[in-house]
C-alpha cells in the first residue's frame, strides 16, 4: 500500500491475501472513505492474490488518512490490516507511520516541520484535541496500555482541513513479545522483513511488498 499520494493525482491501495474468502476496504475513524473511488478489483499490474481500490483526484483531502483491509479467512476469523496514507508534500512529517508497543513501554512520537511556519503545532488523538501538547513537536507516552492505542495527528494550527500533516498509528499489543492466543501462552513464529505476529491467530502479518507464512518472500 502506497504511503504517499499527491493531492491532484489518483492513488491506490492494494491488499494482498491468498487465503481470504472475502476482502473489504474501509477507513479508520475519524477518517472517511473517499466517495471518489473505484473497486475493489483484481490487483494489477502485479499478479498478486488479493484486491485493490483506486482513490481518484476528486477525493481531495479524503485520500489522506488511515485505511484498512479486512479479510475473512476460511475459518471465519476476520483479520484487519491498516495503513497510513499522507499527502505529498506534507507540512508536518512523522518519523514513523506506525509504532507497535508492548504494555508498559515508553513511546515517543517524533515529527518534523517540512519548512518554516508561523503557526503552532497541535496534536489530536482519535480526533480529540490534546490540549497539553500544544506547540510541541515530540509527544512522549509513559507506561502505555490499550487505552493509549489509536491514531495520532500532528498539524499546524488552523490548517488541519488541508490534511497535509503527520499521521501516525500506535498499536499496543495485548500479549508480550513473541506470544499469542487468548492466554498469550502460544509461541509466535519468527516473522521476517518487518512482519508482525498476529496475537489472535498466531500468523505473520506482512508489510507491503512481502508475502509468505513468515513474510520471507518478496512480491514481484
Amino acid at each position: 500500500m502506497f504511503q504517499f499520494s499527491v493531492k491532484e493525482e489518483f492513488t491506490q491501495m492494494k491488499c494482498v491475501s491468498g487465503d481470504a474468502s472475502s476482502l473489504s476496504f474501509g477507513a479508520n475513524e475519524p477518517f472517511r472513505y473517499p466517495s471518489a473511488s473505484f473497486g475493489p478489483t483484481a490487483i494489477r499490474p502485479e499478479s498478486w492474490d488479493g484486491q485493490m481500490v483506486w482513490f481518484f483526484a476528486g477525493a481531495g483531502a479524503d485520500k489522506a488518512g488511515v485505511f484498512h483491509c479486512a479479510a475473512v479467512m476460511p475459518s471465519g476469523q476476520e483479520v484487519k490490516v491498516s495503513t497510513v496514507k499522507m499527502t505529498q508534500p506534507a507540512t508536518v512529517l512523522p518519523k514513523h507511520f506506525t509504532i507497535t508497543a508492548r504494555p508498559g513501554d515508553t513511546v515517543n512520537f517524533y515529527t518534523q516541520l517540512n519548512g518554516s511556519f508561523a503557526e503552532s503545532v497541535r496534536w489530536k488523538k482519535n480526533g480529540v484535541l490534546q490540549q497539553n501538547m500544544a506547540g510541541g513537536k515530540v509527544m512522549t507516552l509513559y507506561d502505555v496500555g490499550q487505552s493509549d492505542a489509536g491514531i495520532y495527528e500532528t498539524f499546524l494550527d488552523g490548517r488541519e482541513s488541508e490534511r497535509s500533516h503527520a499521521i501516525a498509528r500506535l498499536i499496543v499489543t495485548r500479549c508480550a513479545d513473541g506470544f499469542w492466543g487468548p492466554g498469550c501462552d502460544q509461541t509466535c513464529p519468527k516473522c521476517y522483513n518487518g512482519g508482525v505476529c498476529h496475537e489472535d491467530i498466531g500468523e505473520c502479518i506482512c508489510p507491503p511488498g512481502f508475502k509468505g507464512p513468515t513474510c520471507e518472500t518478496v512480491n514481484v
